[in-house]
């Protein structure tokens, strides 16, 4: 079917336009803009030529110029904003085993992804080759960055950061979670 799944599985706003934000979406990336002056949206699909993908997050560039989506089967696809097309796949011969989870864009040149398989890893924007690697037990869920750290947070409850000064496999462990449902709580006597 080339009919595109209409659940959205993730969304980015624009950096410097409050009226834009990008979805993302089972074989599909959409670009909505908000007309005030009609007061509706108007959607822009993104033409991905051959390419077939479950996108699973986004993130946008500082100057609206490119989205990278991470997908299920555990590549990142680059996409031109201002035409809303696909432009390459990355990182360069490097597929993530159980999908890309989440991604940063830390700078005009880098990426940090984190996948389901527990890799992190720097790629170079313009080379799309990976840079640095870490991995971390169990998947990535979510990276976040701070102006003096990225925060990796795994599937089994767990957090480590890294400073942006140091190389990824410096990750330290800085807390934990209950990485399952509490099913009992005792009160001591008393």
């Amino acid at each position: 079917s080339n009919q595109p799944d209409q659940s959205c599985q993730d969304l980015a706003y624009f950096n410097t336009n409050p009226f834009k934000f990008v979805t993302v979406h089972n074989n599909a990336i959409r670009i909505w803009h908000f007309d005030i002056l009609k007061h509706k949206f108007n959607v822009v699909d993104c033409q991905m030529g051959h390419i077939k993908r479950f996108i699973t997050c986004i993130r946008i560039d500082a100057t609206d110029t490119y989205a990278y989506c991470g997908t299920r089967t555990g590549d990142i696809l680059e996409i031109f904003l201002d035409k809303a097309n696909f432009k390459r796949v990355g990182p360069m011969n490097r597929i993530f085993q159980n999908g890309v989870s989440s991604i940063l864009v830390m700078s005009p040149s880098e990426l940090t992804i984190g996948a389901g398989d527990g890799s992190v890893v720097k790629v170079n924007r313009k080379s799309m080759k990976i840079e640095e690697e870490a991995k971390v037990p169990g998947g990535v869920c979510a990276l976040s960055s701070t102006t003096r750290s990225i925060f990796i947070v795994s599937t089994r409850g767990t957090v480590y950061n890294v400073r942006h000064s140091d190389p990824l496999n410096k990750l330290e462990y800085f807390s934990s979670g209950h990485s399952q449902q509490i099913k009992q709580i005792v009160f001591p006597k008393g």
